[in-house]
């Protein structure tokens, strides 16, 4: 909270904008206080990854990770595997951090080396887009209607 009066509440974000309420809000509405206790923060960080990705390992490499990171608290880290679809998984990677700053600092820290950890050691598992661009047989050319064809071949006179 940055300023209380008689009419007005108002509240710094974290990136530093300023959200003004009148009072008459807090008291016709219920709310919830999160500022008691700590600034302590758990964060996540959501993976969408191919079926065949190795799971036990990105936990390693998770514990890794936050155990290397200056920001992380060491209160807790965890990963799991949340959500299924047709062509991938949802994995979603939980650390912890003293303050809003920290967790920011961790996430985007577990963010960039899993995705170069998993780039590097296991390219498969990362998900893929397939096209029609993108699997145009050899010879043939993709077009703008995204319909292969026939690359163009001068035509050939038997001269040497």
């Amino acid at each position: 909270v940055d300023e209380i009066t008689l009419t007005f509440l108002t509240v710094r974000t974290w990136d530093e904008r300023r959200i003004t309420m009148p009072v008459s809000y807090f008291t016709a509405q219920p709310f919830e206080n999160w500022s008691r206790g700590g600034a302590q923060m758990t964060g996540t960080v959501f993976f969408h990854v191919d079926h065949s990705t190795p799971v036990e390992e990105m936990r390693k490499k998770l514990q890794d990770i936050v155990r290397e990171c200056p920001a992380w608290d060491g209160r807790d880290y965890g990963l799991a595997v949340t959500d299924t679809t047709p062509t991938t998984i949802q994995v979603r990677a939980l650390v912890t951090a003293k303050d809003a700053d920290d967790i920011w600092t961790v996430r985007v820290t577990v963010r960039e080396q899993m995705v170069r950890w998993l780039t590097e050691q296991h390219p498969y598992a990362l998900p893929r887009v397939n096209t029609a661009a993108a699997v145009v047989p050899p010879g043939r050319t993709a077009s703008r209607d995204g319909v292969a064809h026939r690359a163009y071949e001068p035509a050939r006179t038997g001269r040497g």
